[in-house]
């Protein structure tokens, strides 16, 4: 009867280990997911900077500068 016993704790001892691996994976992947999210964002912030920076953004500002903004026919006036 010992030997179930030995069989039951090793068992266990195995689906322990089992466990903290899986959680240890889903946090490193939730890490990695997170610093995915995070570099998007700032690509993102980045390229919508470089944008304004050079003038692509729509808006009065692009009228003050001169520059014919569409009506809403599509055709050009400014």
């Amino acid at each position: 009867m010992g030997s179930s016993t030995d069989a039951q704790r090793s068992a266990e001892a195995l689906a322990r280990k089992a466990e903290q691996a899986a959680q240890r994976e889903a946090a490193i992947k939730a890490r990695l997911q997170a610093e995915a999210d995070s570099i998007d964002a700032k690509t993102m912030r980045l390229r919508a900077l470089r944008m304004a920076k050079e003038g692509h953004a729509s808006g009065p500002i692009n009228h003050i500068e001169g520059r014919p903004q569409p009506d809403l026919n599509g055709s050009l006036s400014g």
